[in-house]
């Protein structure tokens, strides 16, 4: 890696996301926590203008994707019981 992260200067973007570019290493978003694949495996982030490293992210497996889907089933299960009938 170049060691060079995203420049957010170069976009127009909000603080916050400004914040979230700062980051070197970008994360799964499960459960509204951002965190790192099950088995640790990471994947370069390429800026397609320059051909540069610029991020590393998070590489889903099987088993970051049935983490993903446990935590949305019970979010929504959740959700659903607080649906009241007419």
């Amino acid at each position: 890696m170049s060691g060079r992260l995203m420049d957010p200067s170069l976009y127009p973007v909000s603080a916050a996301t400004v914040e979230v570019l700062r980051r070197p290493l970008f994360g799964h978003v499960i459960d509204g926590e951002h965190v790192a694949s099950v088995d640790g495996d990471t994947m370069p982030v390429i800026d397609p203008a320059s051909g540069q490293e610029i991020a590393i992210a998070a590489a889903g497996s099987q088993a970051d994707v049935d983490l993903a889907v446990r935590s949305a089933r019970a979010a929504f299960d959740d959700e659903m019981t607080q649906i009241k009938s007419v």
